[in-house]
């Protein structure tokens, strides 16, 4: 048999900080309807949420729509709530979800499918180590055993390595992590899906499901992504004015889509005459996303300042007992411009 399994869906997400917030939001359901139709093209068995499917209190229309989506589907879908979305939004999905909807509960749940059964717990960080001992898996089927937390910490839910080392479990499909990674339980292994879909700048990985083939004994990760989250560095120390530093900016992000987030780094250093400011206007629009990371420092001859029986070399000298790198950069930057009573770039 096969299996899709997925997680951290995150949907109805607020995405403070994207410019056209609805437009992605439909964007994550979107990702969900490609995964489903990618399932019915390879014929798998069904599909395996685990954990976070909502992301908060999710609409009605966002309820329907997925309730709509997954009784169509007539595939088996066993879901996972985790630890995010509003309880009374699973109530609801469930009240409008046929048979073939599959949910878990706060005591290990197993549902048989042919040879393989499929087994699965909210976790909750408190009661735990109680919970694990309901844990039953029997060696004559293939076990999945499907769970939402950090493999490496006990803070939200215990992922118990030791009992599924011995449990008889085949995989261990894993919620949480926003990324796809594997882990292992003894030789168990333990996979975490990543997400369908980015929503922010720090989710720059790769994006998708696993599909998972109990009879060849083997998961696959399958990459899928609507918008990708791209990171670029330039180092603009040889820009010496504002034309030079867009031209160097427009160089080095010419590969990149529009409609893809961009997360640009600059780094190096600056003239004061330089506006990374002004930069952020001309790039407005560019992008479906743009963050701008300005790591620059000011090109200034620092020793000179500090020689200086002035204001502003008790100001640098001061400045410069700043541990923090960055920090001292933008101080000095700032200060020194409000000295010489120039236009300052926040």
């Amino acid at each position: 048999m096969k299996f899709i399994h997925c997680a951290d869906l995150h949907l109805d997400s607020p995405l403070q900080g994207v410019a056209n917030a609805k437009l992605r939001r439909q964007e994550l359901f979107d990702a969900m309807c490609k995964m489903f139709v990618y399932a019915q093209n390879l014929n798998v068995d069904g599909v395996i949420i685990a954990g976070d499917l909502f992301d908060g209190v999710a609409t009605e229309a966002t309820i329907k729509n997925v309730a709509q989506l997954f009784n169509d589907s007539k595939l088996p879908i066993y879901v996972l709530k985790g630890n995010h979305g509003n309880d009374n939004s699973y109530v609801a999905l469930q009240q409008q979800t046929n048979a073939n909807v599959c949910y878990f509960g706060n005591d290990f749940t197993y549902y048989q499918l042919g040879n393989v059964c499929i087994c699965g717990i909210e976790l909750d960080g408190a009661t735990d180590q109680v919970k694990w001992q309901g844990l039953s898996l029997q060696p004559n089927n293939y076990n999945v055993v499907v769970l939402h937390g950090d493999v490496d910490s006990p803070a939200y839910g215990l992922i118990d390595k030791a009992t599924l080392a011995s449990s008889n479990a085949h995989y261990v499909a894993l919620g949480h992590r926003h990324f796809f990674a594997t882990h292992k339980a003894g030789k168990v292994p333990m996979v975490y899906s990543g997400v369908l879909e980015s929503r922010g700048f720090d989710e720059s990985f790769p994006t998708g499901f696993v599909v998972v083939d109990t009879d060849a004994h083997t998961y696959t990760f399958v990459p899928q992504a609507i918008r990708k989250v791209s990171n670029v560095t330039v180092d603009v120390t040889p820009c010496a004015n504002d034309v030079q530093l867009y031209n160097a900016i427009m160089d080095a992000t010419a590969s990149e889509l529009g409609n893809n987030y961009l997360n640009l780094t600059l780094v190096g250093s600056l003239s004061k005459d330089v506006s990374v400011c002004r930069l952020k206007d001309k790039l407005a629009g560019r992008h479906f996303a743009l963050r701008v990371d300005d790591k620059t420092s000011v090109a200034m001859d620092v020793d000179a300042l500090l020689g200086e029986r002035s204001l502003r070399g008790t100001f640098a000298a001061l400045a410069m007992e700043i541990s923090d790198e960055r920090t001292r950069n933008d101080v000095l930057r700032l200060g020194i411009a409000a000295l010489m009573d120039e236009e300052v770039d926040l």
